[in-house]
This record gives C-alpha cells, sequence and structure tokens, in this order.
C-alpha cells in the first residue's frame, strides 16, 4: 500500500487510548447502576451463596475490553467482486449485553480503469456478508483518478443475548472496477463487551 499511496493511519496506542476512555466511562456508568442482591451489617453472618451472589452481579455488570489483543490487519488486497472475510475477532461475553466492534485504518484503491471503482466494506457476524446495507461502508473513486484512500473508521453494535463466545468478521469487496483495479486494506480490528445494565 506504501506504494500507492501516502497513507496516515491511526497507531494502535491512539485506538488503545480511545478504547480506554470509553472502557473508564462505561464503567462508571455500569457501576452507579448494577443491582447487589445483599447487604451486609456488622454483626450479622454473610452466607457464602449471598458474597458470591453479590460478586456474580459485579461480574455480569462489569464492561470487558477483548483481552486477546487487538487484530492487526497489513495491507490486505481486495481484487474481486466476491465478498471475501480479511479479518475476524473473537468476544467472550460473560453476560447478555452488546459487543461493539471497531474497524480503523486506511482503505485505498489503486485505480487503472476509466470507470468507477467502489470497494465495499462491512462489519458483520457473519464471514463473507455485504448482502445487506445495514454497517456497510463504501468508499468510491472516481473514473479520472488514478488512486486514491481514505480513513476507515468502521464502528457496530452486536445484540449479544446470552453468555458464550461471538465472532465477528471485516467483510470487503471491489464493485464495479476495471480488471487492474485493486482495494487495499490496512487497518485494526477491536471488540467492546458491554452489559445490558447500564
Amino acid at each position: 500500500m506504501k506504494q500507492y499511496i501516502a497513507k496516515k493511519r491511526f497507531s494502535v496506542s491512539q485506538v488503545v487510548g480511545l478504547l480506554a476512555l470509553v472502557f473508564i466511562g462505561i464503567t462508571v456508568l455500569a457501576y452507579a447502576t448494577v443491582n447487589i442482591p445483599y447487604t451486609f451489617t456488622s454483626g450479622t453472618t454473610a452466607k457464602a451463596s449471598e458474597v458470591n451472589a453479590n460478586f456474580q452481579a459485579l461480574s455480569a455488570a462489569m464492561p470487558a475490553v477483548k483481552t486477546t489483543g487487538l487484530t492487526y490487519m497489513h495491507d490486505i488486497y481486495i481484487t474481486s467482486s466476491t465478498p471475501v472475510s480479511i479479518a475476524n475477532i473473537n468476544v467472550n461475553a460473560p453476560a447478555p449485553g452488546q459487543i461493539i466492534v471497531f474497524a480503523s485504518g486506511i482503505a485505498g484503491i489503486k485505480h487503472t480503469s476509466s470507470a468507477e471503482t467502489r470497494l465495499e466494506m462491512k462489519l458483520s457476524d457473519t464471514a463473507n456478508d455485504l448482502t445487506h446495507t445495514e454497517g456497510l461502508s463504501i468508499y468510491v473513486v472516481s473514473p479520472t483518478s488514478t488512486s486514491g484512500m481514505t480513513h476507515l473508521n468502521i464502528v457496530k453494535a452486536f445484540a449479544v443475548p446470552a453468555v458464550g463466545s461471538y465472532t465477528y468478521y471485516l467483510n470487503a469487496a471491489l464493485k464495479e472496477y476495471g480488471a487492474n483495479d485493486t482495494g487495499i486494506i490496512d487497518a485494526t480490528l477491536t471488540a467492546l463487551y458491554v452489559p445490558n445494565s447500564l
């Protein structure tokens, strides 16, 4: 990608810093609204089951940034109109809630044809999915341009109905493109779990 586009992208430290601010804000809100089932007073006996229930309530209310790291995509080339999954991220949800997925970085098109070229990108819970317009990000280079770039910033929230492991994908494809046109993506995929109690 460097040979085609003089690019700027958000550094990993900037992405992590932004997520840290979001995490802190959500944590404050979570603790402000969490319902603790048992209250203990001096001189009374605390049952283990009640103490455990309190800890479980706190655990379910606390948001959790994905702890296994960021998924980094470096110079992924898109050369087909067939949608492909270029990256995925897996999140373990401790309780029902929302998982917010962020894709940030650079998207570009190396344009050699006389036609308009369109790079479509989408965050989805299904691999190779570009079928619906919801959450679809489109970058277009006009017929008169030789190449182009844009900051890639896609954010989408997914409902989490139950405790479990969930996988999300960044899918992409070229549309209305010439034979030698190429889509290029250089980005980071990140996920944030948020409980329903907020």
